[in-house]
């Protein structure tokens, strides 16, 4: 027997229409493609007549995740849709056929109203305590998404919740949330194309301002994040900060949260109590040592110019112009 809601008939499940769930489902308990269908048609009542009769609002999907991930990959989401599947058992952090979740989605997406209505109804949970097959890819946590998709506001208000506990969370690089904010965006291009499925529709921002990079990265040091956890690479958030960005903002906030002894650390010490007369040396491009000396040490060095590829104090200038003024006192 069909179920009816609005005038739109959703047909019970046959054989061969059941390809994600058993075989031994009932002849009468609805399937999640029909509960699916109902969502993508905007039919709010067929919805609650499926859910009524038996539909499995946590069943995978094939290639589209849970029905939950399928109501908030619509163009518009209907929140009361939302809702009525959260009250109903929808799990955010059900992968379904595994990849992403929910809540992931969500804060992808930048779907304000659907993360405020699970952070204020208590949906949050700290990851570390999900079975495994409910874990993100590449063990990221929530905040780790938040923070590679440059989400203010959602990591704001995820750091309103128990999701705080994970700020030093790494992932299965060794890297933690604040890792992640200070890298220039474009690295992530990678992480968002197997994050994404092909019905996902995850909005492109290529152009990041480096002011909401920085927000980032201070409400996650606001919150506890420590930029002297090395990755498993053994490199930093705070060595991060000094070398993908041409300005110290960044390393003035990630320093007073490295609270580590480290070279790195008492090295921006000294520059950031002395900018005018030290600047950071690279040697050999490439490679992952920077050192600290100052414009009369680069002289001594009659540097080529590969030799070095960042110099903070100078980031309006290129390579071979910083090489033609070594002699000049403009570059203190």
């Amino acid at each position: 027997m069909a179920a009816a809601g609005n005038g739109i008939q959703v047909d019970p499940p046959t054989e061969a229409s059941n390809s994600a769930n058993s075989t031994s489902t009932l002849p009468d308990v609805p399937n999640a493609t029909a509960l699916t269908n109902a969502i993508e048609q905007g039919n709010i009542n067929a919805v609650q007549a499926l859910i009524e009769r038996g539909a499995d609002v946590n069943s995978p999907l094939l290639r589209q995740g849970t029905v939950l991930q399928a109501a908030l990959q619509l163009a518009e989401p209907q929140i009361d849709c939302v809702k009525f599947l959260l009250e109903n058992g929808a799990n955010i952090y059900s992968t379904g056929d595994g990849g992403s979740n929910a809540l992931a989605l969500a804060v992808a997406r930048r779907l304000d109203n659907v993360l405020d209505l699970v952070i204020d109804g208590g949906y949050i949970r700290t990851e570390a305590e999900l079975p495994t097959d409910q874990r993100l890819p590449f063990d990221f946590t929530i905040l780790h998404v938040a923070a590679c998709f440059r989400n203010v506001r959602a990591l704001r208000r995820l750091l309103e919740t128990p999701a705080r506990e994970m700020v030093n969370d790494k992932n299965n690089t060794g890297q933690t949330p604040l890792h992640l904010a200070t890298r220039p965006y474009s690295t992530f291009f990678d992480y968002i194309y197997n994050f994404t499925r092909p019905g996902c529709k995850i909005p492109v921002t290529p152009d990041v301002p480096y002011s909401i990079e920085c927000e980032i990265a201070q409400l996650l040091v606001n919150d506890g994040a420590r930029g002297d956890i090395s990755d498993e690479n053994g490199h930093t958030a705070l060595e991060n900060s000094l070398r993908n960005f041409n300005t110290y903002d960044m390393a003035k906030i990630v320093f007073p949260a490295s609270v580590g002894l480290s070279g790195w650390t008492e090295m921006l010490g000294h520059v950031l109590r002395k900018p005018d007369a030290h600047i950071l040396h690279s040697e050999n491009y490439g490679r992952k040592r920077i050192s600290l000396m100052t414009t009369n040490d680069l002289r001594a060095l009659n540097t080529s110019q590969w030799s070095f590829n960042r110099c903070l104090l100078f980031p309006e200038k290129s390579i071979a112009e910083q090489e033609q003024g070594l002699d000049e006192d403009s570059l203190l």
